[in-house]
């Protein structure tokens, strides 16, 4: 890979850093302003769990970012670390705020929680996503391929 090209992948991973973070502080921030809306849901823990899980994520998200770009690309094992991250974590978060915001159906409420479960878990998945995705600092990855495919 180039130098302008790891240059790119530096800047782009402190980028998704930056936004792991602030979107980590404004989670916690939406936990604490809306934790009476959620503790008003029919299964109050599996919320602040989700919610939790959000938070974890997003600094997760924020710490391997960080390290790619410290390193300038991907390895074999970081892709699929990343890769595992972004499978696990992504969409047990993505599941767990829509279910969690779900459980809330029939009150005031809800679609405040549904829109902010969905678009919070989702800027989640797609760090997380945007993480293992990243250019490596060889060539190509066999993380990166879809799941299921073998090597020739």
């Amino acid at each position: 890979m180039g130098h302008s090209n790891i240059v790119k992948v530096k800047h782009d991973a402190r980028r998704r850093c930056t936004l792991a973070i602030a979107f980590a502080v404004l989670s916690t921030l939406g936990l604490i302003v809306m934790a009476e809306l959620w503790m008003s849901t029919t299964a109050p823990l599996i919320s602040l769990v989700s919610n939790a899980a959000l938070i974890v994520g997003l600094v997760l998200a924020a710490v391997r970012a960080w390290l790619m770009s410290n390193r300038g690309g991907h390895t074999e094992r970081s892709a699929a670390t990343d890769r595992l991250i972004a499978l696990g974590v992504g969409a047990f978060v993505m599941w767990a705020m829509t279910f969690s915001a779900v459980l809330a159906i029939g009150t005031w409420f809800w679609p405040i929680l549904l829109v902010y479960a969905v678009l919070t878990s989702g800027v989640l998945f797609a760090l997380l996503v945007r993480n293992w995705k990243a250019p490596s600092l060889g060539g190509a990855l066999a993380a990166h391929r879809p799941l299921g495919t073998r090597t020739p």
